[in-house]
């Protein structure tokens, strides 16, 4: 299946907004990947102003309908405007008799692009686990986590 979502955020008390200091963003959930990418507003004419960052971050990702317990979860930041400070191992919990799985602070930031991808590939895992310097990631904004 697949899942939408926008987010909009301001400092709350201003008019700052109608010079561009928001956020607008769009969450897409397919294919096992949750992705946070810059949304439109076409109702708005003043764009949001890329050096608007909030320090607002996901507390928590909820899925419906996941029926089996992931191997893996990768989470890619895109911007070089925070620091990766993710930690090393996000909690997990998934529920089987409600399909349904919980990520615990992931700590992305809402005002920048990311992705979380979510492994269900038993037989890389069990490699992987035996064999650590089979595969190599030499990408350097994704953690590696479980």
């Amino acid at each position: 299946g697949k899942a939408f979502g926008n987010l909009y955020i301001d400092d709350g008390k201003s008019f700052k907004y109608k010079q561009g200091e928001y956020i607008y963003r769009q969450f897409v959930f397919e294919n096992n990947i949750l992705s946070c990418e810059r949304g439109n507003i076409s109702t708005n004419p003043v764009p949001p102003k890329e050096s608007y960052l909030p320090k607002n971050t996901v507390e928590r990702v909820i899925i419906y309908g996941i029926s089996k317990n992931p191997t893996k979860i990768f989470v890619e930041l895109k911007s070089e405007n925070f620091s990766n400070d993710i930690k090393n191992r996000i909690m997990l919990d998934f529920d089987y008799t409600q399909d349904k799985l919980i990520i615990h602070k992931p700590n992305v930031p809402v005002s920048v692009d990311w992705k979380i991808t979510i492994n269900f590939d038993w037989d890389s895992y069990l490699v992987s686990s035996f064999f650590p310097n089979l595969f190599s990631n030499s990408a350097s904004k994704i953690s590696t986590v479980l």
